[in-house]
């Protein structure tokens, strides 16, 4: 990943904070169940947030299928995105994003549309014509969840990152169309007082690291 990607994918995260800053006291509710045996302490960051529900991106997956075919029968996944609001215990990190957005495209009908799913809401935005470069790899090789994804994230350095810088905004993207045929999962946290930053890549099939990339440390 060059520079240019490097501020851009800044740029792109900063943005979408401010719409989820908005929002996000509409999605958050109390949450149920026990902590993940992960790690249920904060990386000492900003306060936890005392409630939060999230659905991983296969739970979502499912919902946001189901509308992207009522669409167009033919429609496959490109890329699933999210992000998380800075100051949450890592195990609510684990549990989920409260929100997730789902790319399809139709290859009969040349076009896109995106699949918002927020809480138990599944929205269908607008069919934008596309042809991706790449035919998109079938959504039953994708077998890491994104919290399987997020794990092996803090393991390989996310979870030390986080606590030595702060205040932090993770997002994560699933890529379906890569050139090499892989299925994969870049996951990034972003301090939201400097421009340091974590991204690692997942192959999101196997569960390999692919690839750990610092930038300005």
């Amino acid at each position: 990943m060059n520079r240019l990607e490097w501020i851009l994918g800044i740029f792109l995260v900063v943005l979408l904070l401010i719409v989820l800053g908005l929002a996000v006291t509409l999605w958050t509710q109390p949450r149920g169940g026990e902590p993940p045996a992960f790690s249920d302490r904060p990386a000492p960051i900003a306060p936890a947030t005392p409630v939060f529900v999230g659905k991983t991106a296969q739970t979502a997956f499912a919902q946001a299928e189901a509308r992207a075919q009522e669409w167009q029968a033919d429609a496959v996944l490109l890329r699933a995105d999210a992000t998380w609001p800075p100051g949450l215990l890592i195990g609510d990190v684990l549990d989920g994003a409260s929100s997730w957005s789902f790319v399809f495209y139709s290859p009969a009908q040349g076009a896109i549309r995106q699949v918002t799913v927020i809480e138990e809401s599944v929205t269908l935005l607008a069919e934008r014509s596309y042809r991706p470069q790449q035919p998109p790899q079938a959504t039953s090789d994708w077998t890491v969840d994104s919290n399987t994804a997020v794990q092996y994230f803090m393991t390989n350095g996310g979870q030390e990152f986080m606590r030595q810088v702060g205040s932090t905004v993770l997002t994560m993207s699933l890529r379906m169309d890569k050139p090499d045929g892989r299925i994969i999962w870049s996951v990034s946290s972003v301090a939201t007082d400097s421009a340091r930053g974590l991204i690692i890549d997942i192959d999101a099939r196997t569960g390999d690291v692919l690839e750990v990339i610092h930038a300005n440390q």
